[in-house]
């Protein structure tokens, strides 16, 4: 989770982090976690969330639409 959390507070974008529940890998049904996996020594708690994240794109800017009788060039 520290991880987690570290490297999404280093990206270049909005992310919020929302529904967070943690428990024990002892107890992982308390996280409401939909599936479980073999956990390793090292790893200690349970976590679900949903994160979601915001981007913008440069739109450039588009030539005025040419009227329906205007002659071509």
């Amino acid at each position: 989770m520290l991880n987690f959390c570290d490297h999404a507070a280093k990206l270049e974008r909005i992310i919020n982090v929302t529904g967070l529940q943690m428990a024990s890998v002892k107890k992982p049904g308390d996280a409401k976690v939909r599936r479980t996996y073999q956990y390793a020594p090292s790893e200690t708690v349970v976590v679900s969330c949903l994160a979601t994240t915001f981007f913008s794109h440069d739109i450039s800017p588009q030539a005025p639409p040419k009227p329906a009788n205007a002659p071509a060039r």
